[in-house]
C-alpha cells in the first residue's frame, strides 16, 4: 500500500509541483478532496482489482494523471472533443466515453447488479471519482430503461 507521504510524492512528480493537500480542484461535486482518502481508497482499488505490483500501479496512476489532468478534474471539461459535450462524457479516473463503450460496460455491470446500485448522477464520494462503476450504471440506467429486459438476462 502507499502511505500519504508516498502518494504526495507521486502527485508532485507527475504534476511538477508539491501538491497541497487536496487534489481535485476542478472538481465541485467531489465530497473529499484529500490525499489522505484519495489514498486510502486508490490502495482499497488496486486490492480489488489485483494491481499489486509497483509497475501496475505506477502505469495506472500515470494514465489517471493524463485522463484527470494532473488529479484535478473528475470529470472531462468541455474542450474541442465530441465527447467532453456529451452524456457519454469521461469520468473517473480512467476515463470512459462514448455511447457504445457505456452500453458495453454496463452490460458487464449488470452482471454484477446485486453488488451496485445507487442513483447518484455527479461523482459526489471520492470513492467514485476512483472507482466510477455506481455513476456509470445509474447514468445508463437513466438512458436505457427501454434496455433493463435484455440487460437483466
Amino acid at each position: 500500500d502507499f502511505t500519504v507521504e508516498e502518494m504526495k510524492k507521486i502527485i508532485s512528480a507527475l504534476r511538477g509541483k508539491e501538491p497541497k493537500d487536496e487534489i481535485w480542484e476542478n472538481s465541485p461535486y467531489v465530497d473529499d478532496k484529500s490525499i489522505s482518502t484519495f489514498t486510502k481508497e486508490i490502495n482499497l482499488a488496486f486490492k480489488r482489482y489485483g494491481i499489486n505490483k509497483c509497475i501496475q500501479k505506477m502505469v495506472f496512476l500515470a494514465m489517471a494523471c493524463v485522463e484527470t489532468t494532473y488529479f484535478k478534474d473528475s470529470e472531462e471539461t468541455s474542450n474541442d472533443y465530441a465527447s467532453s459535450k456529451s452524456k457519454f462524457k469521461g469520468r473517473g479516473l480512467l476515463h470512459l466515453t462514448s455511447e457504445k463503450n457505456y452500453e458495453k460496460y454496463v452490460e458487464k455491470l449488470y452482471e454484477l447488479r446485486n453488488e451496485i446500485i445507487n442513483n447518484r448522477i455527479y461523482l459526489r464520494k471520492i470513492s467514485d471519482v476512483i472507482d466510477n462503476k455506481k455513476i456509470l450504471e445509474t447514468i445508463t440506467n437513466n438512458i436505457y430503461t427501454n434496455k433493463r429486459k435484455i440487460l437483466q438476462r
